[in-house]
């Protein structure tokens, strides 16, 4: 069984945000042979300081609570109706 933590909660330093991405990426490859296009992030949790390593990691879109989305700045055109892209457009958010 693996444990994951949430992400908001996690960051008391940067390692520990790549450090759960890289679990999530290897234990994708690990039971599917290749690594994931997107995650669903820990516990829906996410914070700005985790773009750089889903970059790194090659995550292409993310899924996240609808907090994340309605909360983004600048505020979405559709809501929660429509996926938005990372301020870096490194990554679809769905």
């Amino acid at each position: 069984m693996q444990h994951i933590g949430y992400f908001p909660i996690l960051y008391t330093t940067e390692q520990t945000v790549k450090a759960q991405i890289a679990v999530g990426v290897q234990t994708y490859e690990k039971y599917f042979g290749r690594k994931p296009n997107g995650i669903w992030l820990p516990e829906c949790g996410y914070i700005p300081e985790a773009d750089k390593y889903l970059k790194d990691f090659g995550i292409k879109y993310i899924i996240t609570e609808s907090h994340g989305i309605l909360y983004a700045d600048p505020a979405p055109l559709f809501g929660t109706f429509a996926p938005i892209v990372s301020p870096n457009r490194n990554y679809c958010i769905w």
